[in-house]
């Protein structure tokens, strides 16, 4: 557990690592031997949960204390019973009133550990930042800085409400370069087969922030990490290697010397790249969608969970791009006529990315489904015709 890496929740196993490696505070770890609700005591509850909201997300573990020598010793928290959920609703009482504009997602948690027992509560990074406390006299906006909660600068308040206008242009950004890469196989992770490709980016907004960055080769065998490999298959394929490379570490299909079928690309800084190469009938430039749209729509929605293991992910950018497909048609069975559908006049489709602001799992799925209805306008029809109303798959 890196303290600087925000994780969603904290583990008796996670208490263990923090004791046996000493970890100190950071950016998104406080420690407190005790919790005390007078008004000092509000104060810097406060500053704490507004610090880490305006930040990278953070956990506030109570029982823990550091020795004149400098040792954190994990005693536990003394008066147990005062930590119950009365006690948790007077903190999201006192959030609840006194943070603006609204942070309804805190949360907590009692772990027992070595037979002591430790109060966590977790603050998220907020997808409305900045917040700022709203308390008597006073109005401050605060935010963590490595180990310290610290009021924000003009400057820094600024930037906090501009810098979200800028995420969507820095998504795209990002997402053109790497479809330039894949259409002209600059610099790939492998070699594709073929020329048609289906390709589906999600990128975090934190994959923008200086101070974001992932050590891969410590998550690759960590099946409780957010980048834990299994979650991370490439579309359309069952055998899979993996390797660690200069961007962060690839996993893919091989098929034969004519190159790999997809791959999935994990991003040091947490951005996803999944490309498929050979899921269409490229000699007679047919889309057989039914097969692509539920691999994509599968695959995202797991990506997506595994990703939310952190809230810190989001939130983030989903796109959806079929490149080289100009002249292709849509069908349902290769063997079908899909005459009746107009074809793809474009060379390449690519779609504006999606802000999904958090993990929702309605939320996620509109957002797959409004990327393939794109692809069927360009057909001249109105959407796909594999999922409800509600989003739900119901391609044959």
């Amino acid at each position: 557990m890196n303290n600087n890496l925000f994780q969603k929740t904290v583990t008796e196993g996670a208490i263990g690592f923090l004791e046996d490696n000493q970890v100190p505070e950071g950016s998104t770890l406080d420690y407190k031997l005790d919790l005390n609700l007078c008004d000092k005591g509000k104060k810097e509850l406060l500053k704490d949960i507004c610090g880490f909201a305006n930040a990278q997300g953070g956990h506030l573990i109570i029982g823990v204390k550091e020795s004149e020598d400098g040792k954190l010793l994990f005693n536990g928290v003394e008066h147990v019973d005062k930590f119950n959920d009365e006690f948790f609703s007077t903190i999201s009482g006192l959030v609840r009133n006194s943070i603006e504009p609204p942070y309804p997602f805190i949360s907590h948690d009692k772990i027992s550990y070595k037979g002591k027992i430790f109060f966590v509560i977790t603050a998220p990074k907020s997808i409305y930042s900045p917040h700022r406390i709203s308390q008597g006299k006073e109005r401050a906006f605060y935010m963590r800085v490595n180990n310290i909660t610290t009021m924000m600068s003009l400057n820094e308040i600024k930037n906090s409400f501009l810098v979200g206008h800028y995420y969507a242009e820095w998504a795209m950004d990002f997402i053109r370069k790497r479809i330039l890469s894949i259409l002209g196989n600059i610099e790939l992770p492998v070699s594709l087969r073929g020329k048609a490709r289906a390709v589906v980016h999600i990128v975090s907004e934190s994959s923008f922030n200086d101070n974001i960055y992932f050590p891969i080769k410590d998550y690759l065998n960590d099946n409780n990490h957010v980048f834990y490999t299994d979650n991370f298959n490439p579309l359309l394929s069952n055998s899979i290697s993996t390797k660690l490379n200069l961007d962060g570490f690839v996993k893919y299909a091989v098929v034969s010397e004519e190159g790999v079928r997809s791959y999935v690309q994990v991003f040091r800084n947490g951005a996803i790249e999944s490309v498929a190469s050979h899921c269409f009938a490229e000699d007679r430039q047919l889309i057989p969608h039914v097969k692509i749209e539920k691999e994509i729509f599968e695959k995202v929605l797991n990506y997506m969970g595994s990703l939310s293991k952190s809230p810190s992910y989001f939130p983030c950018y989903l796109s959806v791009s079929l490149l080289n497909t100009k002249g292709f048609r849509m069908l349902t069975d290769i063997r079908s006529d899909s005459s009746e559908i107009e074809c793809i006049s474009r060379d390449n489709l690519i779609t504006e990315p999606t802000r999904i602001e958090e993990y929702d799992l309605s939320k996620i799925k509109k957002a797959v489904v409004q990327q393939f209805d794109l692809f069927w306008n360009e057909c001249n029809k109105e959407k796909s015709p594999n999922f409800n109303d509600v989003c739900e798959w119901i391609g044959k």
